[in-house]
């Protein structure tokens, strides 16, 4: 049963990456679509990673308050944003340059569409500005954690294949990050088993967005 599940899954994504082609040539399907698209994956993802209760009982949900657990959905969410961002970021320049134009667009529009979505809730746009602080602060830690791992882990991936690594260091990164500002900082008993499920989540995350953009 799961086996079926998983194949009409899998062909709802090819028929809705091939008709998304089909709308990006003949340009029905503009980049700041295909950017709120990428937003609200990023979204999506966050929210079953908040809500499986695992995660839950990992992270002993029930004695949180509930800021609490907004403050860890938002670190869930910008570690996300960051996923996504880095991933076009990445795969950019092997983009075809006819293809290339329209997928910079698209990076250009990922944080205006992500903060937008925070207008159309109803946040203020102080609280709007917050979050596009907290991305770029982020972002920053990203980039001097990934520069780190690279270095650590250069060995463990000498055998693996250049783009194969950056993906992998991008996951450890940032499933690494996520997990230190959800435990605030301090290596518990979980830590370990925390990292290691969001590890697994941003992974798929990311193989995600990299079929995505390669459409």
């Amino acid at each position: 049963m799961k086996s079926g599940l998983n194949k009409r899954l899998g062909l709802r994504k090819i028929i809705e990456r091939l008709c998304a082609k089909w709308m990006r040539k003949k340009g029905a399907l503009k980049p700041r679509n295909e950017a709120e698209t990428q937003v609200k994956r990023a979204q999506g993802f966050t929210g079953v990673t908040y809500n499986h209760p695992e995660f839950k009982k990992l992270l002993q949900w029930g004695k949180k308050s509930e800021q609490e657990q907004g403050r860890i959905f938002n670190e869930i969410l910008v570690g996300a944003m960051i996923m996504s961002d880095e991933c076009l970021m990445d795969i950019l320049p092997k983009i075809p340059g006819y293809k290339r134009s329209f997928w910079r667009e698209v990076l250009e529009e990922l944080v205006p569409a992500f903060l937008e979505s925070f207008r159309q809730l109803g946040a203020g746009e102080t609280n709007v500005k917050m979050w596009g602080r907290l991305l770029e602060i982020r972002k920053d830690e990203f980039h001097e954690r990934e520069k780190e791992a690279t270095e650590i882990l250069l060995d463990d991936f000498k055998n693996t294949s250049s783009g194969q690594m950056e993906t992998k260091i991008r996951v450890i990164t940032i499933a690494g990050m996520v997990s230190m500002h959800i435990e605030k900082g301090k290596s518990t008993k979980r830590t370990k088993e925390l990292v290691e499920a969001l590890q697994h989540g941003y992974a798929m995350l990311s193989n995600e967005c990299i079929e995505s953009i390669a459409w």
